[in-house]
């Protein structure tokens, strides 16, 4: 089994409305409050707290808090984001509290609101421990263009769809542009539901990457950064 120590690494979650929250728009104080509480004790107060965009265009508004020390959340009209980086086991243990207290936040504040979606991303480049992205690229596809010259190891895009679920995954392993013979991975799930729990989908989708990863003799180490 090869070791993939992890340099760096970002997730990503986005989560878009099934309709603009446009019964908050104009009402800044009810949002600044809003995300103020909701987020207390994890912010540092308000200059945590930032307004963004163009007033004239309600789409490219949006209210974000920072979340000491690598993460933050973001209110859009038409959606929720919140992004970690290079955070480790212990860090990341704590988004789906995050992520809970925003929907708590955001149904108290709109009855109506309901979710279309949500997207959950995780990359990531490692250093590989006794082996370059080139050993382990080299058994995932077999295709070969002898004219271009010798193969350095094709990355792969791989698709799948879980019906039990109702998610829809992409997997992307590929050389890694920032560190030299590492490896780079994306995982993607897409659940298309108002309401998921935030706890159970992450762990799972953990579990799926984790199990792709392993099948291909390679396992994460050095995420526990704590």
């Amino acid at each position: 089994m090869t070791k993939a120590i992890i340099q760096m690494n970002q997730l990503d979650y986005v989560a878009a409305f099934s309709r603009p929250a446009l019964s908050l728009w104009g009402d800044g104080a009810r949002i600044l409050q809003g995300l103020y509480d909701s987020f207390h004790g994890l912010h540092q107060g308000l200059n945590d707290i930032t307004v963004e965009g163009d007033p004239a265009h309600p789409a490219r508004q949006s209210v974000t808090v920072a979340i000491k020390p690598n993460a933050y959340y973001r209110f859009r009209f038409d959606r929720v984001e919140a992004q970690m980086v290079n955070f480790s086991d212990a860090h990341i243990a704590t988004l789906p509290d995050i992520l809970a207290r925003g929907d708590r936040w955001l149904r108290e504040a709109i009855p109506s609101l309901a979710f279309q979606s949500h997207v959950l991303s995780y990359s990531s480049h490692s250093r590989l421990e006794g082996a370059k992205s080139s050993n382990v690229l080299a058994s995932l596809t077999r295709t070969n263009f002898p004219m271009l010259g010798e193969s350095a190891g094709a990355g792969i895009i791989y698709r799948s769809e879980l019906p039990t679920r109702g998610w829809r995954t992409q997997l992307t392993i590929d050389h890694s542009l920032v560190v030299p013979d590492g490896l780079f991975v994306y995982f993607e799930v897409l659940v298309n539901a108002d309401q998921i729990d935030y706890g159970e989908a992450l762990t799972f989708a953990r579990h799926l990457l984790d199990g792709a990863i392993d099948s291909i003799g390679v396992r994460f180490e050095g995420e526990d950064k704590s």
